[in-house]
């Protein structure tokens, strides 16, 4: 599975997801490939929460990815659901621990995968010079044996 699209459930109950859809890799294609694809699939008069992995060849040589957790948001969208999924997205993201970074698009334009990767990179902290990393199970067992 290459990525991931929710839909709200119930308008009145919005924190209530379903899976609309669930877009498979295609067998050979690359990276960008994929995301067209899952980006294919969003409607252009609805919102839609999406997940997907994003992955990019690195300065070192090694490949890296990063999912993400993608809101999308279109400008044909009525108000009132992009309301319900601005509102809404939060808990979803937190139901799918490890969701990754957060993206927003409003149209197709936003949807750009040298955009996307470019946010996956800065959002990696291996790649930040200068900045300490200690995976976040490592951090809270050192806090318990405080």
């Amino acid at each position: 599975v290459c990525g991931l699209i929710f839909r709200v459930d119930d308008p009145g109950e919005p924190h209530a997801f379903e899976l609309d859809r669930s877009i498979q890799r295609a067998p050979g294609g690359t990276a960008e490939q994929d995301w067209a694809q899952f980006c294919a699939e969003l409607p252009a008069d609805d919102c839609r929460i999406g997940l997907a992995t994003v992955s990019w060849q690195a300065d070192d040589g090694h490949r890296a990815s990063k999912p993400v957790f993608l809101l999308w948001s279109p400008s044909k969208a009525p108000i009132k659901t992009k309301m319900i999924y601005s509102a809404s997205s939060a808990s979803l993201k937190t139901a799918l621990q490890g969701a990754g970074i957060a993206y927003q698009a409003g149209d197709t334009p936003g949807l750009d995968w040298t955009a996307v990767v470019e946010k996956a990179k800065s959002a990696t902290l291996h790649d930040r010079p200068g900045r300490s990393y200690t995976p976040w199970r490592q951090r809270d067992s050192l806090r318990q044996r405080q």
